[in-house]
């Protein structure tokens, strides 16, 4: 039987990715607010709407099998980000 390989991650809250994002960029923190369902389908955000079982109970992605096998791991979040920065719109 074959595996199936989690990609390693970084856990954080899209609050503390919006706060890193700013620092980055020497900006303020812009405020951020949950959208309700009805929001998200007023704009047409559908990928949203179709993800949000995500959002209703904490978890946790296990990556420990993926790391060991393939020696492989999350780049850092700072890394992360400055590459996200980087990259053509």
């Amino acid at each position: 039987m074959g595996s199936c390989f989690s990609r390693s991650v970084q856990h954080v809250s899209i609050r503390d990715l919006v706060a890193k994002f700013a620092a980055t960029l020497e900006i303020n923190t812009p405020e951020i607010r949950q959208m309700t369902t009805a929001q998200l389908a007023d704009i047409g955000f559908t990928e949203a709407l179709e993800m949000l079982y995500l959002f209703k109970k904490p978890f946790q992605v296990d990556t420990a099998d993926t790391e060991r096998l393939l020696e492989v791991g999350a780049s850092s979040l700072e890394a992360m980000i400055q590459d996200t920065l980087r990259a053509p719109a």
